[in-house]
């Protein structure tokens, strides 16, 4: 990431960055953990840490430059992940893929959310947005060059109700371009599909997700601070904003 870091900021000034990594997993059976390149738990290595360590490393750049960062969410933020969670990274324990997922995602939130908060305390031209995609999924999906379309007539009955609610990557896509172009997107906003429980439709702003405990964020920051070493550079805003 510092290489990464090191040349975006040598290069022309971005109105929009998108930080959209993840490893998707929905099992449910317990799975032994996988690991990163260094180590640490894969999901959250991949959704949270690496792009904690590309934001904070541009941070002035894109501070100087109004740039604004989309941080892609997802439903599953909404599961519980437990006490003390990030302990996970440097300590994985045998689970549910899909829990390691929602815990990834939960990071993705959080980051984001307190970005907005400290780049609001500093008066900071850049902002932070997060967004979802809903239920996005390859058999509602068009096709497109070197991928023929699935259709929802392969699935069984039941598949076919449970999609039925869902719509396809594409539609997911374009809410992210959405709260990453649309002038009316600011800081500290949730942007997501605006259909039944926000799983499919046009793109909406939507309100914010319930808060965890402040605890639960200042500890992510802490863990993203020591593992990658960097510092986000931003002074956290008084508690009495949260």
């Amino acid at each position: 990431m510092g290489r990464a870091a090191e040349q975006l900021a040598a290069g022309r000034a971005l109105s929009g960055l998108v930080a959209d990594a993840a490893v998707v997993s929905y099992g449910l059976l317990p799975a032994s953990p996988r690991l990163s390149a260094d180590g640490y738990e894969l999901h959250l290595a991949t959704a949270h840490l690496g792009h904690y360590a590309l934001v904070a490393r541009l941070l002035p750049r894109l501070q100087e430059w109004g740039t604004r960062v989309v941080h892609v969410g997802s439903l599953s933020h909404r599961v519980p992940i437990g006490r003390d969670p990030w302990t996970r990274l440097t300590r994985p324990r045998r689970e549910p893929s899909f829990l390691s997922y929602a815990r990834s995602k939960v990071a993705v939130t959080l980051f984001a959310l307190e970005l907005a908060e400290r780049l609001a305390a500093a008066g900071s031209a850049a902002s932070s947005v997060l967004a979802h995609p809903g239920t996005a999924v390859d058999v509602l999906t068009p096709e497109r060059d070197g991928i023929p379309a699935s259709q929802p007539t392969e699935l069984s009955p039941v598949g076919r109700a449970i999609v039925r609610g869902m719509h396809g990557k594409d539609a997911g896509a374009a809410v992210l371009v959405r709260a990453a172009v649309d002038p009316s997107a600011g800081n500290g906003q949730v942007w997501g599909p605006g259909g039944r429980w926000q799983l499919a439709g046009e793109p909406v702003r939507l309100a914010p997700p319930r808060r965890r405990a402040p605890e639960v964020t200042d500890a992510l920051l802490k863990v993203s601070e020591e593992l990658t070493g960097v510092p986000l550079g931003l002074s956290p805003a008084r508690r009495g904003r949260r």
